[in-house]
């Protein structure tokens, strides 16, 4: 796994992560907790810093203008997310996980030639 924080900005004396996007797809609203990337993003900043980031936000870039989705991470969220990140790393070292193929998925994949599931999926 690896990845790349797009900007990091200081407002009133707190970081805030801004993570760009360009495609189509979208985390749903409700979903942004739990999800893997600005949680990762806030906790690297946490480390780095001593405190997690005053807000975590997409910035999707679309024709019709910026949209902007704003995560505010706490020391509870950053703990529910701990515990998901926990059972999913157990998982993969019980190999209790299935591959959920498809075409951007496998795409940036590093691992395609080791992956079973990318023959049954659309990614070329």
């Amino acid at each position: 796994m690896k990845g790349r924080i797009d900007r990091i900005e200081e407002e009133k004396g707190e970081m805030v992560v801004i993570d760009f996007k360009s495609g189509k797809s979208r985390i749903a609203k409700k979903d942004i907790p739990l999800d893997i990337q600005l949680n990762i993003y806030a906790m690297a900043i946490q480390m780095m810093n001593g405190k997690l980031p005053k807000r975590a936000s997409l910035v999707y870039l679309e024709e019709e203008g910026v949209k902007q989705v704003d995560y505010f991470p706490t020391e509870q969220s950053i703990g529910v997310f701990r515990e998901k990140l926990d059972g999913l790393v157990q998982a993969i070292i019980d190999e209790r996980f299935d591959p959920t193929p498809g075409y951007m998925e496998c795409r940036f994949c590093d691992y395609g030639g080791l992956c079973t599931g990318k023959e049954k999926g659309d990614g070329k």
